[in-house]
């Protein structure tokens, strides 16, 4: 077997993820008609094989480098540190300033600046922060209701938010992934 192939069948992709045999089968002839993935099959199983596998990891690599080379914390830090590079507390109070562009509910901004104080993160840490506040506008837990339910920027640090794990709504095609990636062929 070559890498971004799998050998699998229908039913036993049904028992692994739940989903119908019939959804299955319109996931492959649709992935199949877009020339993503081939199908040899026999009487036993299938070798599905993603066309372009190798291209896509590549591509998947460099997107991801990409991001990170892009985040806007970097230049807007960067500029805030080379005009105040007097003193620590002017960078910590400019990472706070990206912080709080970033984080979608203004609410008790001073509680949220001595939680800042209290935390001093660095660059490092600032990332992490705005790559999950980015992930997390997009959850369904942030956007029910009007962001209803994001917390105040304060209880957010002091719970460090950053290191929760974001549930996102799984629908049909992401369970296909995932029962791949499971599989070994993603």
């Amino acid at each position: 077997m070559e890498r971004g192939q799998l050998i699998t069948g229908r039913l036993s992709l049904k028992e692994q993820t739940g989903i119908s045999e019939q959804s299955i089968r319109t996931a492959f002839e649709k992935l199949k008609s877009t020339n993503e993935i081939t199908i040899k099959s026999t009487n036993k199983y299938s070798i599905v094989t993603i066309c372009n596998y190798n291209e896509y990891q590549d591509n998947k690599r460099e997107i991801n480098q990409q991001l990170t080379n892009n985040q806007p914390t970097t230049n807007h830090k960067q500029e805030y540190k080379e005009c105040n590079n007097k003193n620590k507390d002017i960078n910590t109070l400019g990472d706070f300033k990206i912080f709080w562009e970033t984080y979608p509910k203004k609410k008790s901004k001073g509680q949220a600046e001595k939680v800042w104080q209290k935390l001093k993160p660095d660059e490092q840490l600032l990332a992490a922060m705005v790559a999950k506040i980015e992930q997390a506008k997009t959850s369904d837990e942030w956007q029910k209701d009007c962001g209803k339910f994001i917390p105040h920027p304060a209880t957010w640090l002091n719970a460090k938010g950053w290191e929760d794990e974001i549930q996102q709504k799984e629908t049909e095609g992401d369970r296909i992934e995932n029962a791949l990636k499971k599989a070994g062929m993603v």
